[in-house]
């Protein structure tokens, strides 16, 4: 009986040996315990990756988690700057070969299409009336080099027509940018291309309209795919296709934001909100980009709702940027839902208007980059977990 009394105590000093060598952090009462685990916030990563240049921005990754940036050069009309990082947005190294649309006389803008072949398409874009073509760089999957894509050219429509069957005096367009999206779910062709085409009505410049602008050979040959959706007082539309295949449209304006959807690939589409700033629009958009929260086209939250994760990074006025994300694919364009939308302020721009662009890495971590300063152009890098507020 003595011994067990007397191992008894002997047991609490091993196990307090043990704590005390194990822990790292000790606390007031002589107890050593576990440091908490650091969260990645936007702060922490940021490094600025084009200084001196137009401040509409594109970012993306390959399937082999590289990150692929473009920005329009000021300083060269119609000329593309590319960089890439490897080594998770730390250090960028220049693309030295020269990227550049020669019809256009202003400022290019570019977007990137991730394609389902490992492929990257770039797509260079301009504001500047009368030039209202898109063209294409592609650079194949694993490769480094870009090469102009003969043949593959967007134009403005004609004589185009809306849902109501109306008839459309063109004006104006800026096609996209940031991202535009390639098919990878539901029962879509995975050899499916979109780009939302933005332009003004020529007789009435407030209005916007948006063509779908289809290609089915992974964005070798591209045509209208419908007829156009508007005309509304808008500041531009994006896409992005939700967990069942269906194409959300979005557009805002100073009443809020607006979506229509599409089961067709945009052959036909239909209003489902109306421009409006309650619920889950009750912040603020300007201009916007969209991805889904996967990476190569695999969920990266692969059960329960995680199928249903998609992003929004946003800009406010004010100079505020920042990211949204939505747990149940923005309700299919509804104001109410079962799902939960986060959202944080990821960085402030002295500029009056800013275009942030977005991307998800294979780890999980978020990326923007965006337009701080009037001469620089900001990447930075976070935490789902921050973006929660789980920490």
């Amino acid at each position: 009986m003595r011994k067990r009394y007397f191992l008894i105590p002997l047991a609490i000093i091993i196990m307090a040996g043990i704590l005390a060598l194990s822990c790292k952090h000790p606390l007031g009462n002589g107890l050593i315990f576990p440091k908490e685990v650091e969260i990645m916030d936007p702060d922490s990563t940021k490094s600025v990756v084009f200084t001196n240049t137009c401040i509409i921005p594109a970012l993306t990754v390959t399937k082999n988690n590289i990150l692929v940036a473009a920005v329009g050069d000021k300083t060269n009309k119609g000329k593309i700057l590319i960089k890439t990082s490897g080594d998770l947005g730390e250090t960028w190294t220049s693309y030295n070969q020269e990227i550049k649309d020669d019809k256009i006389t202003g400022f290019a803008h570019p977007f990137f299409i991730n394609c389902n072949n490992g492929d990257i398409l770039l797509g260079i874009a301009t504001t500047n009336a009368e030039q209202n073509s898109v063209s294409f760089y592609r650079c194949l999957s694993g490769q480094t080099n870009w090469s102009k894509e003969n043949g593959a050219e967007i134009n403005r429509p004609t004589a185009p027509k809306n849902q109501a069957n109306n008839r459309l005096k063109p004006g104006n367009a800026f096609a996209t940018y940031g991202n535009a999206i390639a098919l990878k779910h539901g029962t879509n062709d995975k050899n499916t291309l979109l780009v939302p085409y933005y332009y003004k009505r020529q007789d009435k410049p407030v209005s916007g309209i948006v063509s779908t602008m289809i290609s089915t050979n992974n964005g070798k040959t591209w045509t209208t795919n419908g007829n156009d959706e508007g005309d509304y007082s808008s500041r531009g539309a994006k896409f992005i296709e939700i967990e069942n295949g269906n194409i959300l449209y979005f557009m805002n304006n100073e009443q809020g934001t607006a979506w229509f959807e599409s089961t067709n690939c945009g052959a036909t589409s239909k209003v489902i909100t109306l421009f409006t700033n309650e619920a889950h629009n009750e912040i603020e958009v300007r201009y916007a980009d969209f991805v889904r929260y996967e990476f190569n086209g695999e969920d990266i939250i692969k059960s329960g709702s995680g199928k249903k994760y998609a992003l929004m990074a946003y800009s406010s006025s004010g100079g505020i940027y920042g990211v949204k994300l939505t747990t149940d694919d923005f309700n299919n364009g509804q104001n109410t839902g079962s799902g939960k939308f986060y959202n944080q302020e990821v960085g402030v721009s002295s500029l009056s208007e800013t275009y942030p662009s977005i991307t998800v890495l294979k780890d999980g971590t978020i990326c923007t980059l965006a337009a701080e300063e009037a001469n620089e152009i900001v990447f930075k890098r976070f935490e789902l977990k921050w973006l929660m507020n789980e920490y």
